[in-house]
């Protein structure tokens, strides 16, 4: 009795909890295209204002709630029927001891009444707890749910990973001198496969501080050979040097106290002024903060702040314009004093007179760092020491601005349709 007892409760759990483990997983599943709908209508509110798509964004949100509704359904109802069903189960086996036993003692049939009661309190035993355990056993399951997504995530093996043998080199030591020998690049789908290559058998050599400015059309892959340098992605073929050092064999963490970036996207952080120019290096002196400040022309709007360098910054730096916000990304890597900079169309938020003082302030500032440009306007390249233009992920010309005119008709055709009518409407000559 007491083992078909045990047998028939754990058999129902069996057959209930595979059932209760698919609905908390489509649950969550739905619950996390859900949460992407109200995070997405949530940052983009202005522009769903601005198109007047306010109802059709909330029946994709009502669309996504009762596609997560039925399976929390399914699931809430196998919750609420495993411990009545259970307790269910125990009553009826009391009453089927009572029935059997009862019946033996009445006719004196070999079962005396302390057996009886004796199999009634194994049943509870038994069974009450299995019962108790009924009301753990979702909240386990669910929490189970989400540590799963949690753990894809902690578990997921990065494809850019440190060699055992990488060997740290100190940045002080650096002199910059950038190579790239036969690169090419493709991206990398989930799945592990390639892409078709954006970068094809790039060849360039960039001498210890010279700046050199990297133009091209949006897809010719600009932002895609920089990103290389800090090891944000690796090479598909060939290899990137750093004074003759295989950038994959420098610890990702030294690497990236050598190479500094100034992103497009200019990301700051919740806490301070002072905070976020410091991010990259607390340590620094208070000084070289300030002289990062004025190079990026940061530091007049930061002096207009009633806080100054303690002024708040809100999450993402939304309490600063764009442009503010882009002079400051800029202030935040020059502060930490790189031996190579990335300035990946940092400044494109920026009018033109802006980026000119910008564009002058920082070599003075970084005297010997070699500096990488990548831009979209022909004006923030002009006038360093060396141009590449990039089409299709291959490098078609490169040079001074000068030597560009002369030898390359992209160049040309670039420099005509920025920069060649507006000379034209002012009244000056256009020369090659």
């Amino acid at each position: 009795m007491l083992a078909l007892a045990a047998a028939t409760v754990l058999g129902f759990m069996v057959l209930l909890l595979p059932s209760l483990v698919r609905a908390y997983n489509e649950r969550q599943n739905k619950l996390s295209d859900l949460n992407n709908t109200m995070q997405e209508n949530l940052a983009g509110m202005r522009v769903v204002k601005a198109f007047v798509q306010e109802d059709q964004e909330v029946a994709k949100f009502d669309q996504r709630a009762e596609g997560m509704r039925k399976p929390a359904y399914r699931a809430a109802v196998r919750v609420a029927v495993m411990n009545p069903a259970l307790v269910t189960i125990a009553q009826l086996f009391i009453v089927l001891t009572l029935w059997v036993g009862g019946g033996q003692v009445i006719t004196q049939a070999g079962l005396e009444i302390g057996q009886v009661v004796m199999v009634m309190q194994y049943l509870s035993m038994i069974i009450m707890p299995l019962s108790m355990l009924a009301i753990a056993v979702p909240f386990i399951l669910r929490g189970d749910t989400s540590a799963q997504r949690i753990f894809e995530i902690i578990d997921a093996e990065p494809f850019v990973q440190d060699k055992p043998d990488a060997q740290p080199r100190n940045p002080e030591q650096v002199k910059g001198r950038l190579v790239f020998e036969n690169v090419s690049f493709a991206f990398r789908r989930p799945d592990g496969t390639l892409d078709p290559p954006v970068l094809k058998n790039i060849n360039l050599t960039i001498e210890p501080g010279e700046r050199v400015g990297f133009l091209g059309a949006t897809g010719a892959g600009k932002s895609a050979l920089v990103n290389l340098v800090p090891r944000f992605y690796d090479v598909t073929a060939g290899r990137i040097t750093i004074d003759g050092v295989d950038v994959r064999d420098i610890p990702q963490e030294n690497l990236r106290q050598i190479v500094g970036i100034a992103l497009q996207e200019a990301v700051l952080f919740q806490g301070t002024v002072h905070f976020n120019l410091k991010f990259g290096n607390p340590e620094v002196h208070d000084d070289v903060m300030i002289g990062a400040a004025r190079s990026a022309d940061a530091f007049g709007f930061i002096m207009q702040l009633p806080q100054q360098w303690d002024a708040p910054v809100a999450r993402r730096g939304y309490n600063f314009s764009g442009g503010q916000r882009q002079r400051l990304a800029i202030a935040r890597t020059l502060t930490a004093q790189p031996r190579i900079l990335i300035l990946d169309d940092s400044t494109s938020a920026l009018d033109v007179a802006t980026e000119s003082r910008v564009q002058e302030a920082i070599p003075q500032f970084t005297e010997n760092v070699t500096t990488l440009y990548v831009a979209q306007r022909i004006s923030a390249v002009i006038d360093l020491d060396k141009i590449v233009l990039l089409q299709n992920g291959e490098i078609i010309a490169q040079g001074a601005h000068e030597e560009l005119m002369q030898s390359s008709q992209l160049y040309q055709e670039i420099y005509q349709s920025q920069l060649g009518a507006g000379l034209k409407g002012s009244g000056q000559e256009v020369t090659a």
